[in-house]
């Protein structure tokens, strides 16, 4: 039995110039509907993001910034939003910017990058986070902060060992794509914010399908009765999965789903 749907976005359900087949996907939507499958977004971008690539009700949950904010479709407040404590936060702040790395700090409402950053990285930050705003001092921001993102042009491993030994006892450091890394809090990741909506809709585990390509999609696709790893996905992510699917550049996410809907 099929009763959850659940998609990471980029290099997944996303083909890479952010587009898919809406009209393939709306009727691959309008049979679950049918069937009560329900379909989830989950993903480490920010919700405003996520949500611009659907109509309004075409997701039944959506499971932002790697399960520290979790929504269910039709309810006036979240499922869940995960604050890192201040003090936890600001230590962050400080120890990545000594590192020099420029990243994102993510809000409740709002993404913030350090004034400094260069263009290229602001620019390629605003793909993920379509609410985003530069401040000179983010130790000063009187905000709630759930986790930190970059993507860097230096090699990513390395990147990711340095932040480690800085704060690796604060955030769990997760490589997430070939240029991408996420800081997110303990215990938190798509499977937990799933999880929430799960018990939300008393569904089991064992019926529900992901799909995912990269290193914050490895809890998501072990707790899944089938997780799908999509070509190019990373070794950590392949090794928990119970299935393969082709490439996101041609839409296998919803090739896959027309043969389990037509099953």
């Amino acid at each position: 039995m099929v009763a959850v749907i659940a998609v990471d976005m980029d290099g997944t359900f996303l083909r890479p110039d952010d587009t898919y087949d809406r009209e393939r996907f709306g009727r691959l939507l309008a049979t679950m509907r049918e069937r009560g499958i329900r379909f989830v977004v989950a993903s480490g971008n920010q919700l405003t993001q996520l949500r611009s690539f659907f109509e309004e009700g075409d997701a039944d949950g959506y499971v932002a910034e790697n399960g520290h904010l979790v929504v269910e479709e039709g309810q006036a407040e979240p499922v869940s939003t995960a604050v890192l404590p201040h003090d936890e936060a600001q230590l962050v702040i400080r120890s990545l910017t000594a590192l020099g790395h420029p990243f994102v700090m993510s809000g409740t409402e709002c993404a913030y990058v350090p004034a400094t950053a260069p263009d290229w990285f602001v620019d390629g930050m605003r793909r993920y986070y379509h609410r985003l705003e530069l401040a000179d001092d983010l130790t000063q921001l009187d905000v709630d902060v759930m986790k930190f993102s970059m993507i860097t042009d230096a090699p990513v491993e390395e990147v990711a060992r340095q932040i480690r030994a800085e704060i690796g006892d604060v955030l769990n450091v997760v490589i997430s794509g070939p240029r991408d890394m996420d800081m997110n809090q303990p215990d938190t990741h798509k499977a937990y914010g799933l999880g929430l909506l799960l018990d939300r809709w008393g569904v089991d585990w064992k019926d529900v399908i992901s799909f995912g390509d990269g290193g914050n999609d490895v809890e998501l696709l072990a707790a899944s009765g089938r997780g799908y790893a999509l070509e190019g996905a990373r070794d950590s992510l392949v090794a928990v999965a119970t299935h393969r699917a082709g490439s996101n550049s041609d839409d296998a996410v919803l090739a896959v789903l027309e043969e389990v809907l037509a099953g």
